[in-house]
């Protein structure tokens, strides 16, 4: 282990997949923060990793999955004693899309002109693309929590190809695949049903013990509540997505039926959702 208490990371024990880059570039970004000294431990698939980090001024952990769509969710939760204030040299993860949904936590940071800015961080909606003009930034003492989602340029080209987007969403994520110099941040407050979703995919996650993967079923579970959240984001018209989203839950529902009957036969993700009509 080096010297700051990081784990270096394991090389992959399986051929790359879909968002395994956005994990190991999640990964470093995570390390960039040498005075949280976080030990990260990586499942041998390469697709859930745990994230634990005690000073004595800072304890607190995160917990991140990897769909096979190439969405990455990550939950945290920690208590700061004092604020701690980092310069901001991104070098690794400048996701297109990433969203983080913050119940707890304020943040300031200074721009690169000086412009100052603030946030309470309670119930936010924080949406950004590409490299942020920040010059440093400040987690503010006491109880933070949250739960950010992001993807990689292929997954957010097929939503555009999709046609379900209306204008306002289709311009939005049209600027976060063209190449830039700065990045776009928005923040706005959370709205009181994608409060709530948010916090059930959080506790899914956070109630796991150290080391626990989590089981297929619970798999399923939390990526219907974060594609719901990314639904709910880009504010999918009413009627085709309730058929969605029905159809959605019917899918579930026969999954979880074939993994309850078929425990312990070796189902992977790619085989139950051929048998469930949809994709990984």
């Amino acid at each position: 282990m080096p010297e700051d208490g990081s784990d270096h990371l394991p090389p992959p024990a399986t051929p790359p997949a879909a968002g395994t880059q956005l994990l190991n570039d999640y990964l470093q970004h995570i390390q960039e923060f040498k005075r949280m000294k976080p030990a990260i431990a990586v499942d041998g698939q390469g697709r859930h990793a745990w994230i634990r980090t005690k000073t004595p001024w800072l304890k607190g952990h995160i917990d991140v999955q990897l769909f096979d769509s190439g969405i990455l969710a990550a939950s945290s939760r920690g208590r700061l004693l004092v604020p701690y204030t980092s310069l901001y040299e991104e070098k690794h993860y400048t996701p297109p899309v990433a969203l983080t949904l913050k119940m707890h936590g304020a943040f300031d940071w200074t721009d690169l002109r000086g412009r100052e800015f603030q946030t309470p961080g309670n119930n936010e909606l924080w949406f950004r693309s590409g490299v942020m003009d920040w010059r440093h930034s400040t987690m503010h003492a006491g109880e933070w929590s949250a739960l950010h989602l992001s993807m990689q340029a292929p997954l957010v080209e097929r939503w555009l190809a999709d046609g379900m987007l209306h204008d306002k969403a289709r311009r939005l994520l049209e600027q976060c695949l063209q190449p830039r110099g700065q990045g776009i941040m928005q923040v706005h407050p959370m709205q009181a049903d994608m409060s709530a979703t948010m916090r059930q995919a959080h506790a899914l996650m956070t109630g796991l013990a150290p080391m626990q993967t989590m089981p297929l079923a619970e798999q399923l579970q939390l990526e219907g509540q974060v594609l719901s959240l990314l639904g709910q984001w880009l504010a999918l018209p009413p009627t085709p997505a309730r058929r969605r989203q029905d159809r959605w839950r019917r899918m579930v529902d026969d999954a979880i039926d074939i993994i309850h009957s078929e425990y312990g036969t070796g189902l992977s993700i790619s085989r139950l959702a051929r048998r469930v009509s949809t994709n990984e």
